[in-house]
């Protein structure tokens, strides 16, 4: 992001390089970059084209911030939640959890403490009292401090291993009873072709109901999938300008 030119309008637009293709979640945290406009319409595009991955991995966001009250608060977005709830897509705000909890202030760059931690769990033990206290920092500036980046990381984590739980309850029940696991749950899922989602809330239908994620030339690591374009060698044969001035 910031001087190289990437945002979140651009870079989900390179899904299918930016998302290996045996990824289980996305994670899009560009929340700082979208200020007011909430970024509602790469929000959808994302959902809609990790469907067509292999894996098709739902897409969970993570914000640094959110109101008091919601994580996000427009009619846009709560019409984008509501229409892909069956396709997984959630939300975890920072801020929104920390005023849930009712001991936190308020975001101040620098400060230490959340009002239930001083520090990080690998603070704990920290001999060295500065030390100690940076890894408290809920913010550094608007990202995240060490302690800011445990909190989220622990939701996550414990939303996580409660549905692993089910999942494992279920294969338990499943084997029990005598069914065959890969007729129940196959190793490999069937495309998701732009019928079977809804129609669009937000973004444009010219690139949002296409039966293929979309791809581009990244010049990032990692990358995966097909580039469909790439960077030619000044006298490659394949490079149309060989010969001339490059």
């Amino acid at each position: 992001g910031g001087g190289c030119g990437d945002s979140h309008e651009n870079q989900v637009f390179c899904v299918s390089q930016n998302v290996a293709p045996w990824a289980d979640i996305v994670h899009y945290s560009w929340t700082y970059f979208e200020n007011r406009e909430e970024g509602v319409e790469q929000h959808e595009q994302l959902v809609r084209w990790a469907q067509m991955l292999p894996n098709r991995p739902p897409v969970h966001l993570f914000n640094a911030g959110g109101t008091k009250t919601d994580c996000y608060p427009s009619a846009k977005s709560r019409a984008i939640a509501k229409k892909y709830s069956d396709w997984a897509f959630n939300a975890v705000c920072l801020e929104t959890s920390l005023f849930q909890g009712g001991k936190y202030g308020g975001k101040e760059w620098g400060a230490v403490g959340d009002g239930y931690h001083s520090t990080a769990r690998y603070g704990e033990d920290e001999p060295n009292e500065e030390r100690r206290k940076s890894l408290g920092v809920v913010f550094r500036n608007w990202h995240p401090g060490p302690l800011g980046f445990q909190i989220i990381s622990d939701a996550f984590a414990y939303v996580y291993t409660g549905f692993l739980l089910q999942a494992l309850d279920r294969i338990e029940e499943a084997t029990r009873a005598g069914s065959p696991l890969l007729d129940k749950w196959p190793s490999e899922y069937a495309p998701v072709l732009a019928s079977a989602l809804p129609a669009p809330v937000v973004c444009d239908p010219q690139y949002c109901t296409v039966e293929a994620a979309p791809g581009c030339l990244n010049l990032e690591e990692p990358t995966y999938g097909w580039h469909g374009a790439s960077i030619a060698d000044p006298d490659d044969d394949l490079n149309p300008y060989r010969g001339q001035p490059q």
